[in-house]
């Protein structure tokens, strides 16, 4: 689960969008890079899904863990959270509605269209690239290698179990095992 690659990390703050590539589809605008990591997220236990998306017990331990990057990351995150703040209180068919009465140019048409015109299947919106980017959410490679090994639930049991057979006294000293 290699995560630097992914886009979660990437938030660019010239539209308010993530650097996601959306297409319109059955119910709205998709992204497939958002369904990836999201996933990764749930296969690691990072969150959960009821009713709503919310952190696991061990995505709110993660969170914790990063509280420095959060704060060396202020600025987007006081822009993500003026959006959050903005939506909060708009239930689902709300936000829909909204996303599909704004209007956005496509390609090959002179006027612009109402998302919800958009035949399914074209491309809405085009994910910025890393030098198009006024504001990212930055995370340095040796934390990146740290998330790394957080998100890979079978490497952690398995650290885990090593800690427990430690404390169990379930170990032997090198030259007992050669």
């Amino acid at each position: 689960n290699r995560m630097s690659g992914i886009s979660f990390f990437k938030i660019q703050a010239v539209s308010f969008f993530l650097t996601y590539d959306f297409f319109m589809w059955d119910y709205g605008p998709l992204s497939k890079e958002f369904y990836v990591d999201y996933n990764i997220l749930k296969q690691n236990d990072i969150c959960i899904q009821s009713e709503n998306i919310n952190l696991s017990k061990n995505g709110k331990i993660l969170i914790t863990q990063f509280q420095e990057i959060f704060e060396e990351n202020s600025q987007i995150l006081t822009v993500i959270d003026d959006i959050i703040n903005q939506f909060a209180y708009y239930d689902t068919d709300s936000i829909v509605r909204y996303v599909h009465n704004i209007e956005i140019m496509i390609e090959g048409y002179n006027e612009p269209l109402q998302i919800e015109d958009v035949e399914k299947g074209m491309d809405i919106l085009t994910g910025l690239s890393d030098r198009e980017l006024s504001l990212y959410f930055a995370i340095d490679e040796s934390w990146l290698e740290t998330l790394d090994i957080l998100l890979d639930k079978k490497f952690c049991e398995s650290i885990d179990r090593s800690e427990q057979e430690i404390r169990n006294r379930k170990v032997f000293q090198l030259h007992e095992a050669l």
